[in-house]
Formats: structure tokens, C-alpha cells, sequence
């Protein structure tokens, strides 16, 4: 099994498409810190699994909310 893996940007603004599946996880994230300081909110938030983005958001704080599109079959 390939786990995602979760990384950051920070202050950039970052576009990009996405295909919906019927298969997701969601992911609460409670905090977060790069190099021992916590994220802002200018901070994006990205998951991706086997080379693919599956998902990102922006850091909105406690409890960001971050949903990863599954592979279900459909492109």
C-alpha cells in the first residue's frame, strides 16, 4: 500500500485541476509546523500519492479540513 504524503507551500498561490472520485478520505488537521514554526494562513497545504496530487487546501487553522481523491476506477 502507498501511503499519501502530505507537503506545504508557503505564500504562493497554487492552481490546479482535479478529478472528483467517488473514493476520498478527509483529514483533520489540528496543527502543523515546517522547521519548527507553525503554518499561516498564506500557507497551502498538499497530499499527494504515487506522483499524483490527490488534494490540497489552504491552512485555515485548527481543524483544516484537507480531502484526498481515491483512485475509483474513472479518470
Amino acid at each position: 500500500m502507498n501511503w499519501p504524503l502530505l507537503f506545504f507551500y508557503t505564500q504562493i498561490q497554487i492552481n490546479f485541476d482535479y478529478n472528483q472520485s467517488a473514493t476520498q478520505s478527509i483529514f483533520f488537521i489540528n496543527e502543523a509546523y515546517y522547521s519548527n514554526n507553525s503554518l499561516t494562513q498564506n500557507d497551502e497545504l498538499i497530499i499527494e500519492c504515487n506522483n499524483t496530487i490527490v488534494g490540497a487546501t489552504q491552512w485555515r487553522g485548527q481543524f483544516t479540513d484537507l480531502v484526498a481523491m481515491g483512485n475509483d476506477g474513472n479518470e
